[in-house]
């Protein structure tokens, strides 16, 4: 219910994304591996939410029957209005990256 009280999207159970962490060069002869390709050092992470059912995902996942994405390019009002709820309800965890992002400035 939470879900559709954000922007009237039906079903969702769960949101997932992905996004680097910046962390600080963990040193060694391994440090390298965690250097992103934007060029600083991060840990990878994806998170969801409650994957008990339906997911909006962004356009990097794969559209199926259990995993929503954007339309890619919407030439209707429906497919506007559709990506419209769908980013809206995503946005959660976009919001949590960013609350881990800001946090991993601080600590850098």
């Amino acid at each position: 219910m939470e879900f559709y009280e954000i922007a009237r999207f039906p079903g969702v159970t769960g949101c997932i994304d992905g996004t680097h962490i910046p962390i600080r060069s963990p040193g060694g002869d391994r440090a390298e591996v965690f250097r992103n390709r934007k060029g600083y050092f991060s840990i990878n992470c994806q998170a969801t939410g409650n994957l008990s059912g339906l997911l909006l995902g962004d356009s990097a996942h794969a559209q199926s029957r259990f995993m929503f994405t954007p339309v890619p390019e919407p030439n209707n009002i429906a497919d506007q209005a559709y990506n419209a709820a769908q980013v809206r309800t995503r946005n959660v965890v976009e919001r949590t990256f960013g609350q881990w992002n800001n946090a991993s400035v601080a600590y850098k």
